[in-house]
């Protein structure tokens, strides 16, 4: 069965905070949606999967508030830092 159920920023800030505390990962926001809601809906009988679906280094103002700090810069977004921007339209 596929299901799908809300999330409140609180509840996702819990799920970077568990996520860091509990398996020493920082995890995205988005990933700490579907970690919410495992959470809070999983049974002992049920199996759940949560695959990551962004770099938590994406969003260091909301890792920081979860966590008290922001989380290290990948090396793939470092390498871009400092390059030209271009726009096409």
């Amino acid at each position: 069965d596929l299901h799908s159920f809300p999330t409140r920023r609180s509840s996702d800030l819990r799920a970077i905070r568990f996520a860091h505390e509990h398996f020493e990962e920082i995890i995205d926001p988005h990933t700490a949606c579907a970690l919410a809601v495992a959470l809070e809906q999983k049974t002992l009988s049920q199996t759940m999967i949560i695959v990551e679906t962004a770099l938590a280094a994406k969003f260091p103002e909301t890792i920081q508030e979860a966590i008290g700090r922001r989380p290290p810069v990948h090396p793939a977004l470092a390498r871009l830092e400092g390059l030209p921007e271009r726009t096409a339209i």
